[in-house]
């Protein structure tokens, strides 16, 4: 099954209702920026050097492409056994290196790995620096033009639109997942044993259960226990070391690339829904699209270099690569 694209800027106006944009001279490139200079984690962004192309997740575009849909009896049990097969692989490398930078492993985390080292996942990158994200849109630009959206690039805006801050989405992302764990255990999923085990690892079998959500980030954990919710009196008789206490889930902070590039993630459950779509009315987020002339590809180029650069090197480090630069540091 191949992916649906955009086919027309008329078509892209349509669909974003009113939030699209196109940006073609270098006055309203630079009124963009001014805008979203502040964004203060209201806004968060994601560049796509291909103005045609959905907002699909990698594992969305595996399972539609790939047929994965005639060998997985649900894509969400896909996504659960390529997690737990990680877990296992090596002897449980990956457990053994959360756990050796003090990090409480959890399937949200194993998902950000997952992600940046090549695996599909149910994950979109978005960061909260827009020139950052505005790097993924001239990168690898392609100029051979077979439709009028051939000569565009894209910027995609999300925006919080409930005025919660940080800290009150987090609040509000805490509750929502205590509610599906709640809710498992009243399925008959969970039982008081193995609850904590679940909410410490943040099993995606609970946050999957949420149709999108926007997750951590690299600057912010969710700290579950602040917000938990136990109507059913799931931890009693549990022992202290097993409550609720200070379960904090990080998910990001252990990956070089979603540090360097201030990213964050979108997670989306369904398995054929471009975010576009999934967000369609959604009570917290509005998605509005730029789309940026080509012509001005060389400016945002060369604006990227101002300053700390903003290229490959520093998009994409690697422990090898910051361990030869610190080396080569000392001989200059």
């Amino acid at each position: 099954m191949s992916l649906s694209a955009f086919l027309s800027i008329e078509e892209k106006q349509e669909k974003f209702c009113g939030r699209h944009t196109i940006i073609s001279s270098e006055t309203e490139l630079k009124d963009l920026l001014d805008k979203y200079s502040d964004a203060n984690g209201k806004f968060v962004f994601r560049g796509v050097n291909d103005s045609s192309f959905r907002l699909y997740n990698s594992g969305q575009r595996t399972w539609l492409t790939q047929g994965l849909f005639d060998k997985f009896s649900a894509y969400n049990s896909w996504m659960q056994l390529q997690i737990d097969t990680l877990k296992k692989i090596h002897n449980g490398l990956i457990l053994k290196w959360h756990e050796g930078l003090g990090i409480e492993p959890n399937d949200l985390s194993l998902l950000s790995f997952l992600q940046h080292y090549g695996a599909p996942t149910p994950l979109l990158d978005f960061s909260f620096n827009i020139k950052k994200a505005l790097f993924f849109g001239v990168d690898n630009v392609n100029y051979v033009k077979k439709t009028v959206l051939d000569d565009y690039i894209s910027l995609y805006v999300l925006e919080n639109t409930s005025n919660q801050d940080a800290d009150d989405y987090l609040r509000w992302l805490g509750w929502e997942l205590n509610s599906c764990i709640v809710e498992a255990y009243e399925n008959g999923e969970l039982n008081n044993v193995d609850i904590h085990d679940t909410f410490s690892n943040l099993h995606y079998c609970v946050f999957s259960k949420l149709d999108v959500f926007v997750s951590p980030g690299f600057i912010n954990d969710i700290q579950l226990d602040t917000y938990f919710v136990d109507p059913q009196n799931l931890w009693k008789g549990l022992e202290e070391s097993k409550s609720a206490k200070n379960t904090i889930i990080r998910s990001n902070k252990q990956n070089l690339n979603v540090l360097n590039q201030e990213g964050l993630f979108v997670f989306s459950s369904y398995p054929d829904k471009p975010l576009e779509e999934a967000l369609s009315n959604h009570k917290n987020f509005n998605l509005i699209c730029y789309d940026i002339s080509k012509e001005l590809v060389s400016s945002i180029t060369k604006l990227l270099q101002q300053g700390v650069p903003i290229n490959r090197e520093t998009i994409y480090p690697t422990q090898k690569s910051i361990a030869q630069e610190a080396f080569h540091m000392t001989l200059n």
